[in-house]
């Protein structure tokens, strides 16, 4: 699945650097870039820029770890090989992202500022126990929201755990 987004800016190219950018990028101006951000940061593994990004997509909730893979002052290439989904927000799922920004010249003085993603799923991307388990939960909390009571974890109480109450 391919997505992409880019909006014009008006700098001269001597003056755009994207991996510093990136690199300087808080997380209150990532969550500016797009209602479905809800959190990143920055981090270094082995000398290697890195970013964690969190974003809420179709209703999945995305947690990457990106790596840099190619950098030049107009291009940079981060891929995340692990990136968790969870799809609607309970069953986890693997999937790989690349997630490239490059700026493309428009005309004299302006450029194009393109964000690019590609998912790939990996391996058995949902598989029949995390879709088992997903339906099992929404029918417990279905059931315990009709009895107008807290959900709780049937696995846990026959292991002798103690039991999540949720307080609304």
């Amino acid at each position: 699945m391919k997505s992409s987004s880019q909006t014009v800016i008006n700098l001269p190219v001597d003056r755009i650097d994207l991996p510093a950018w990136l690199a300087k990028l808080s997380d209150r101006d990532y969550q500016a870039c797009s209602p479905a951000h809800r959190a990143a940061g920055i981090f270094y593994e082995n000398g290697v820029f890195g970013s964690i990004n969190v974003e809420n997509v179709g209703g999945h909730l995305l947690v990457h770890h990106y790596l840099a893979e190619d950098a030049s002052a107009q291009r940079i290439t981060m891929r995340s090989r692990n990136t968790r989904a969870y799809v609607l927000h309970i069953a986890p799922a693997t999937i790989e992202v690349i997630w490239k920004l490059e700026v493309e010249p428009r005309d004299s003085g302006t450029r194009c500022f393109v964000a690019r993603s590609k998912r790939t799923y990996r391996r058995s991307w949902l598989s029949w126990r995390h879709l088992r388990c997903c339906l099992f939960s929404c029918a417990g909390m279905c059931r315990a929201r009709r009895r107008n009571s807290p959900p709780t974890s049937p696995a846990k109480s026959r292991k002798g755990g103690s039991d999540v109450r949720r307080s609304d």
